[in-house]
């Protein structure tokens, strides 16, 4: 935790020096997440607030390889929630689980909607994509959720965030770099062209969703467990994007996406 901290410049030794710092190893696929029994009731006592961001994040593995840690994983946490005194919950999503035709036609519709909703509201049940979800980690998500919407039906105080696509740090820059929108940015450079894609991209900062997502744990909204959206405001483009590669002195060319996605093909062959 220390080295991944220090690495991404956020790590403070005060964490340590003044106790609010406890590090318990554990394994989301495990029974009690491996911790023993001991440790478990010591955890469900003391605690105040779950927050679940714990994921096996795959784009290729079927549900089937999924299940385990994201869905039964999260079952998990709840089973942590409601052991001993009651506890706030907070699930920090993915997308991926309304990434449907049904959910993209709603948010372009919300987007325009003169009463000021802007997206999908938080008291959507999810069915929009029930049938039509086509990667297994979406649907390891969408199962999660439904689970924890039942839950909230009977009494589970909490929130369930869906964060966009989640990028650097918009203080200090620092950023992963193998996710799929730099590598998308990694492949216009190696190509030297850019795809036009006038469609908007929902990035948001990694200490945007730290900071929502401290709040949500701080502060409970009234009513049963909902569903939150952590959204870009306002939304670039891809063409926005992926244009700054020219201002920073990268030779680029434009093309229609097919004529892209085809050059990269190419290229990784």
């Amino acid at each position: 935790l220390k080295d991944a901290a220090d690495g991404h410049g956020v790590w403070d030794e005060e964490w340590v020096h003044e106790g609010w710092l406890e590090v318990v190893r554990g394994d989301l696929d495990q029974e009690l997440f491996g911790l023993g029994r001991p440790a478990w009731k010591q955890i469900a006592e003391e605690v105040d607030v779950v927050i679940h961001n714990g994921a096996l994040v795959h784009w290729v593995y079927p549900y089937e390889q999924l299940h385990s840690v994201n869905v039964l994983g999260t079952l998990t946490a709840l089973e942590l929630v409601v052991t001993g005194a009651p506890k706030l919950f907070v699930f920090v999503s993915s997308t991926s689980a309304i990434d449907t035709e049904h959910y993209v036609k709603l948010s372009d519709l919300l987007v325009h909607d003169p009463s000021g909703l802007g997206g999908v509201p938080k008291s959507d049940d999810l069915e929009g994509a029930r049938t039509a979800l086509k990667m297994g980690y979406g649907q390891s998500k969408w199962v999660s959720e439904k689970l924890l919407f039942e839950a909230g039906q009977r009494g589970l105080r909490g929130h369930i965030l869906h964060p966009g696509y989640v990028v650097g740090n918009s203080q200090s820059a620092v950023t992963i770099t193998d996710d799929f929108l730099w590598q998308m940015v990694k492949g216009c450079v190696q190509l030297e062209l850019v795809p036009d894609i006038n469609s908007t991209v929902n990035m948001v900062p990694v200490n945007h969703v730290a900071h929502f997502t401290a709040l949500t744990a701080l502060e409970l909204l009234p009513g049963p467990l909902c569903m939150l959206h952590v959204a870009a405001h306002p939304r670039p483009t891809f063409n926005t994007f992926l244009g700054t590669l020219a201002q920073y002195g990268f030779g680029m060319g434009w093309c229609e996406y097919l004529v892209w996605r085809r050059q990269l093909k190419w290229h990784v062959m």
